[in-house]
């Protein structure tokens, strides 16, 4: 996979901010935060980080995560995470 996985914090996560929201999704969780997959360019459209269903969820921390659990979080807003990490999608573009 190509990308980072970073540690949000639930304020973080959980505080209205500009772009993109996810609701209902069964989130990978530690006592740290939620874990957040930072893209790299060739990682268009994966998210190993939460997912609506529970069992893929499950599946996914299960083989990377098994220290974590899963937590089903109402609305998380992602949008400009990946662009404070340094990665904009529009630089793909060019």
């Amino acid at each position: 996979m190509y990308g980072t996985i970073r540690k949000l914090s639930m304020e973080q996560a959980t505080t209205p901010r500009d772009g993109g929201v996810l609701t209902d999704r069964w989130w990978i969780v530690d006592d740290e935060g939620l874990y957040w997959w930072s893209r790299t360019p060739k990682s268009r459209a994966v998210a190993p980080q939460c997912n609506g269903n529970r069992a893929i969820a499950e599946d996914l921390r299960r083989q990377l995560y098994p220290e974590a659990r899963l937590e089903q979080i109402p609305v998380v807003f992602v949008g400009r995470w990946d662009e404070e990490y340094g990665y904009n999608p529009f630089n793909d573009l060019k």
